[in-house]
């Protein structure tokens, strides 16, 4: 029984991480290093990197080796573009 409450706890606790690095990256429409984002977000850039690319299989982040930025999907719907087609700065990747 206190294995499954731990796990329920370490699962709130990565949602809460990851909200909390959505909200920083929604911030900066240029996108945040994984770096940047670690010292905002006050988490070791190996935590963010994990969450980051998790974040990406879900299309809720885009992402290359440098920058990551937020999917606003409201935007990518009115392109008709997946997020996965878009730079850090938005435009379609050609």
């Amino acid at each position: 029984m206190n294995r499954l409450v731990t796990n329920d706890k370490s699962q709130v606790q990565v949602i809460a991480r990851a909200a909390t690095i959505l909200r920083a990256l929604e911030e900066e429409n240029s996108g945040l290093s994984l770096g940047q984002i670690a010292q905002r977000v006050n988490l070791a850039r190996s935590t963010v990197q994990r969450i980051v690319a998790a974040l990406e299989t879900e299309k809720l982040v885009i992402g290359n080796a440098k920058r990551a930025c937020a999917a606003r999907p409201n935007d990518l719907a009115a392109r008709g573009i997946g997020a996965q087609r878009l730079r850090c700065d938005g435009a379609p990747v050609p």
